[in-house]
């Protein structure tokens, strides 16, 4: 059975890598273009983990009834068993990259900034549309699992005091990372990158410098995300 599970996953990662590019950005997503208004969404990464971050008023209902003072939101997502767990044993390790497993949404409200929060992560601001913000909210609405009364399901405290983990909706596996998935997310809202091969942040971060505007570099120590 796992041997199957294992050829699955292959299958998919050539998949992804082959067809990922293939088609590019609606050109009427991504800004800022003359006379068009213009919203902004985030990269923030601390150099190994990506998230995407909103302002709260375009952030999906689920963001808004955690925290409802929060001004932005940084939205991060990935297997559930390593992002959540602190202390992550070998075999957790090799399980979530060589099986389907599932996934977690971690919630940062932010009521100050970003550069405040995160003072120690790269971050990069995109120019979008209002609709490829409407993409990005839809987006991430549906990655959050729900409980049988129809609300997001809480999964656990977060990295931080003010933070909470979701359990996610969608399948963690390789090589659907968190970095692919934050990638997936801009591309969705219109920022023009290849997202299939942001599978480590360091490629995510290099597209990204290339179509955005750049606020701050990363360093140690790393941010919590």
């Amino acid at each position: 059975m796992r041997s199957r599970l294992l050829v699955f996953t292959v299958l998919l990662s050539a998949i992804f890598l082959f067809t990922g590019c293939a088609t590019q950005p609606h050109r009427s997503l991504f800004g800022p273009r003359k006379n068009k208004r213009t919203e902004n969404v985030w990269l923030v990464s601390n150099g190994w983990h990506t998230s995407i971050a909103m302002r709260a008023k375009d952030a999906p209902p689920e963001c808004r009834a955690f925290d409802g003072k929060a001004r932005y939101f940084v939205i991060g997502w990935g297997g559930r068993d390593i992002y959540m767990n602190r202390d992550v044993k070998p075999w957790q390790w090799i399980t979530s990259v060589a099986l389907p497993t599932p996934s977690a949404m971690h919630i940062i409200p932010v009521r100050t900034t970003l550069l405040k929060e995160c003072p120690c992560s790269e971050i990069i601001e995109f120019d979008v549309t209002p609709r490829g913000v409407a993409h990005l909210r839809n987006r991430v609405h549906n990655a959050f699992a729900r409980d049988p009364y129809g609300q997001p399901d809480i999964a656990g405290p977060g990295k931080r005091a003010c933070s909470k983990f979701f359990t996610g909706s969608e399948i963690y596996y390789l090589p659907k990372t968190c970095n692919l998935w934050a990638a997936a997310g801009l591309r969705t809202a219109g920022v023009p990158i290849c997202a299939s091969v942001a599978i480590v942040a360091d490629n995510l971060i290099w597209q990204c410098r290339r179509c955005g505007h750049e606020l701050a570099v990363w360093h140690h120590p790393r941010d919590p995300l």
